[in-house]
């Protein structure tokens, strides 16, 4: 089974509250306030990055290159016997010293990848060669001399692998809050931590229509008789 995440929408919520922050500092300043705009459209171009960039500053286009750096090769997942594992390689000395974890020294000698650039115009050969040598062995084992040599690496971890890391309880990233109607609910914590205001999940996620009233009257100041007007007209 496939998972996918509507990666547009979430970045755009993200640069949605930076920006009411900047607004509301802004504010500070001048005592106004001001309307905030965002759209899926425009987010999607700033998530381009180094690509805009690339064609922005030089006119290159770019292909489609799955989880792989549009500029740097090799630097993608790879698939071992058994799993799928990233590798990140910088330079041309960590390029030889993957060559040689993966039996092939001959790589760092050869022109085609003696180079990023030269890497990144013949990235389905050096891909193709990675992924047959790696087929050798588990991805664990992999991973484990690659990690020696100082290459940046890394396993896939599916979902259930990722939530069940030790690292993630060990940031605090699933927290446990009693539902009125579920129980007890796990809900993923937070990501960010502050030093001196410490972050927690408090309540559970409302029921419909929950808080309206207490919204209404207590930050809008409507009386009884307006929210009841609302609600006859299933406004709320």
């Amino acid at each position: 089974m496939k998972y996918g995440v509507a990666i547009v929408d979430v970045c755009t919520g993200m640069l949605a509250s930076t920006s009411i922050l900047a607004a509301l500092n802004a504010r500070h300043r001048s005592g106004k306030g001001q309307k905030v705009e965002l759209s899926l459209y425009e987010t999607s171009l700033a998530m381009l990055v180094n690509v805009a960039a690339s064609y922005l500053a030089a006119g290159r286009d770019a292909g489609r290159f799955g989880n792989g750096h549009p500029s740097i090769v090799p630097y993608t997942a790879y698939r071992a016997a058994d799993a799928m594992i990233a590798i990140g390689v910088g330079n041309e000395r960590q390029f030889a010293r993957m060559a040689e974890v993966l039996g092939h020294p001959e790589w760092a000698k050869d022109a085609r990848f003696a180079s990023n650039r030269a890497r990144v115009e013949h990235r389905a050969v050096v891909d193709d060669l990675i992924n047959e040598a790696l087929s050798r062995d588990r991805g664990d084992a992999w991973l484990a001399k690659l990690k020696t040599a100082g290459i940046p690496c890394g396993k896939i971890n599916s979902v259930a692998q990722a939530f069940d890391d030790p690292q993630t309880a060990a940031r605090a990233m699933i927290e446990t809050i009693e539902h009125p109607t579920v129980g007890a609910l796990k809900m993923l914590g937070i990501p960010f931590k502050f030093s001196d205001t410490a972050c927690s999940v408090r309540r559970p996620p409302p029921s419909l229509g929950e808080h309206s009233e207490e919204i209404l009257a207590g930050e809008l100041g409507l009386d009884g008789k307006a929210i009841a007007e609302l609600r006859r007209d299933k406004v709320i």
